[in-house]
């Protein structure tokens, strides 16, 4: 209930302070609605979702109940990426973590972007709820409407991705992103060494069977999905020829600069 309070009397001083802020600056009418009219949006849409790091409580319990949180929030959306759905529940502790330490939820309101074509990418985006428009001149009909559990800019986790189109919400919207950088920190630090050779098998595959630099941001159809279902399939069989009981030397043998020799073709995105 204090939290709940805390949060209302917070909502009430940003409301006032903007207020301020447009008296001030003197800004023109029109203007000003539209500052306005945006901030009650996305006011609307933190009122109508609580996130994890929104409660303090939450975020100071003991880290192996956030771990078991994170993965009961963030394991579904995990699950509609192809390489980590045929990780399967062999891993399923690996990419517990990977939800605690690599995801970060954020909300959106009507209209809002997310990003602008050309713009470099440095997390896979995962719509939870809500809906959001993508356009691209890559795309065979030019836009498509993004929905929940769809992914974008899954390539931005395997290196250099420069955006190649434009995304915004349609409606008010929750998603994650999953960092690029910490997800290969937490893998090469805190996982089974087998996951990351899986990582790794499965980058060096997709960049020899998809021309990546024709692709959007977006998979756009099933035959696109099916093939990166294929592929991950095999990056994970690959590594069950290895005893688990060499997992701690096969972790500390495979390093970053490892993963970037295997990426060093995708590097033109």
């Amino acid at each position: 209930m204090t939290q709940l309070i805390n949060l209302k009397a917070a909502k009430w001083e940003d409301e006032a302070t903007l207020r301020k802020f447009m008296r001030d600056n003197r800004l023109p009418n029109r203007l000003a609605r539209r500052i306005w009219n945006t901030y009650r949006h996305q006011r609307s849409a933190k009122d109508k979702k609580l996130r994890k790091q929104d409660i303090d409580s939450l975020v100071q319990m003991p880290m192996t109940l956030q771990v078991q949180l994170s993965a009961e929030l963030h394991k579904p959306s995990l699950q509609h990426m192809p390489i980590f759905a045929a990780a399967g529940s062999s891993y399923t502790h690996d990419l517990s973590i990977i939800c605690y330490f690599a995801f970060s939820e954020r909300l959106g309101s009507p209209s809002q972007e997310v990003f602008h074509s050309n713009m470099r990418a440095d997390s896979a985006i995962c719509l939870l709820h809500g809906s959001m428009g993508y356009e691209s001149a890559k795309l065979r009909h030019g836009r498509c409407t993004v929905h929940m559990f769809e992914w974008v800019c899954e390539g931005a986790l395997w290196g250099n991705w420069v955006t190649r189109g434009n995304l915004a919400s349609n409606t008010d919207t929750s998603r994650v992103e999953l960092s690029a950088e910490k997800l290969r920190s937490v893998v090469t630090r805190h996982c089974n060494g087998f996951l990351w050779q899986a990582f790794r098998q499965y980058v060096s595959e997709l960049a020899d069977m998809v021309d990546l630099s024709l692709v959007s941001d977006v998979i756009e159809d099933e035959s696109d999905r099916k093939i990166r279902e294929g592929i991950a399939i095999r990056a994970f069989a690959s590594t069950g020829e290895c005893s688990m009981n060499d997992t701690q030397s096969l972790a500390s043998s495979i390093a970053p600069l490892g993963m970037m020799r295997a990426l060093s073709r995708m590097r033109s995105f």
